[in-house]
């Protein structure tokens, strides 16, 4: 929308120019202009080239912006390790005072009362079956699914698997 607004602002930049050279007494160079501008095609697509490249580089200059996220808003601490956007949009943080779930409103924090392995989380990760995998700083991995998390307390399997920091690895060669 605002390359449509520019143009149009080109477009009446033009027609002033065109209509100010008119407009001025007909002296040798005012004359000369409007002649140049009208009826001179390769001069005219030029003058329009750079008319327009001069005002879509405004549209560019816009800076992308950022929201700093605290503990005012409901993270769990300053110190985020690890984020991912799931695929259903929800963005979890992974802190060394739990894991925040960001539903674009309002950050759920989860902690070792509600079922992760430790309270410091360095990395999150999404397999394919849809869970989120966290590794802890105590080198436990767990995961969340179905609004659950499951450690190697309630998921004897899990008790052969190692948190190395760039994901949950499976030590044993089994699946989870």
């Amino acid at each position: 929308m605002n390359s449509l607004k520019y143009f149009a602002t080109y477009q009446f930049i033009v027609y002033l120019i065109i209509n100010y050279t008119h407009l001025q007494t007909k002296t040798n160079i005012s004359f000369r202009i409007k002649r140049l501008i009208t009826q001179s095609k390769p001069f005219w697509f030029l003058f329009q080239v750079v008319i327009f490249v001069c005002f879509s580089i405004v549209t560019l200059a816009q800076q992308p912006t950022y929201v700093n996220y605290t503990v005012k808003e409901g993270l769990p601490s300053n110190t985020v390790y690890s984020c991912l956007q799931d695929n259903n949009g929800y963005i979890w943080f992974g802190t060394d005072r739990g894991v925040a779930k960001y539903d674009g409103y309002t950050f759920k924090v989860f902690t070792t009362i509600d079922g992760l392995a430790a309270n410091v989380i360095y990395d999150i990760f999404q397999d394919s079956k849809q869970r989120i995998w966290f590794a802890c700083n105590n080198g436990e991995a767990c995961y969340f699914l179905n609004d659950t998390f499951y450690s190697k307390k309630n998921k004897p399997l899990l008790n052969k698997i190692v948190a190395n920091g760039s994901g949950a690895q499976n030590a044993g060669g089994q699946k989870p």
